[in-house]
């Protein structure tokens, strides 16, 4: 991810540098949605989840800007906590036809996934419905990892040039290594804060160097 930002960031004169940043760095969104759909399964707080992916997608919003686009408003692209934000209320709202048949809760979700892919593409956030469908995909086929792998794939290349693969090939390998429990973490929310932070340090970074 961070890798993505230097790129867009601060590569712009040299394409080539910029491509290999973005290669290396894009597909840890597929480590995004997977962690989001575990998340979802294991919080004891929804309310509170959905929540705080909405006060980073604020507080994100200006540094992903300035840090991406050179502005500190850019409409046509949003940052990546309001896709977080909007596949947790997804799960959140299918979760309402849970306990009534296998039938219904996979139409609850199918049909709360097609409107939370149309609000994602209608707001332009990052990932928009490629996004949505992978957090959705990977919380569905959560009892086959071997299922999951191979659906992010696909999704992913759907969405996303095949030059790609290795890189996204090699996500999904932190992925299969996943043993479900949770791991050592420096602070619960040290992640989440990293990046507004990375972004506010790329976007100084990117203003003294076209000064």
């Amino acid at each position: 991810m961070t890798l993505d930002h230097m790129g867009i960031a601060l590569a712009g004169q040299a394409p080539r540098l910029e491509e290999m940043a973005i290669q290396a760095g894009r597909p840890a969104f597929i480590i995004f949605s997977f962690l989001l759909a575990e998340g979802f399964v294991h919080t004891r707080d929804r309310k509170r989840y959905l929540l705080r992916l909405l006060l980073l997608g604020a507080v994100s919003e200006i540094p992903y800007d300035l840090a991406l686009w050179g502005s500190p408003v850019f409409m046509p692209r949003q940052n990546v906590f309001w896709t977080l934000a909007i596949g947790l209320a997804v799960l959140w709202l299918s979760s309402m036809a849970w306990g009534k048949g296998q039938f219904w809760e996979d139409m609850a979700l199918a049909w709360a996934a097609f409107l939370g892919s149309i609000i994602a593409w209608i707001l332009r956030t990052d990932y928009d419905v490629m996004g949505v469908l992978l957090i959705v995909w990977f919380f569905w086929s959560r009892d086959s990892r071997g299922r999951q792998m191979a659906g992010a794939l696909v999704i992913f290349l759907m969405f996303v040039s095949q030059e790609l693969l290795l890189a996204t090939s090699l996500s999904l390998v932190f992925i299969w290594m996943y043993s479900g429990q949770r791991g050592r973490n420096p602070h619960p929310m040290f992640f989440y804060w990293f990046y507004p932070v990375h972004l506010a340090v790329l976007a100084g970074i990117r203003f003294m160097i076209l000064k």
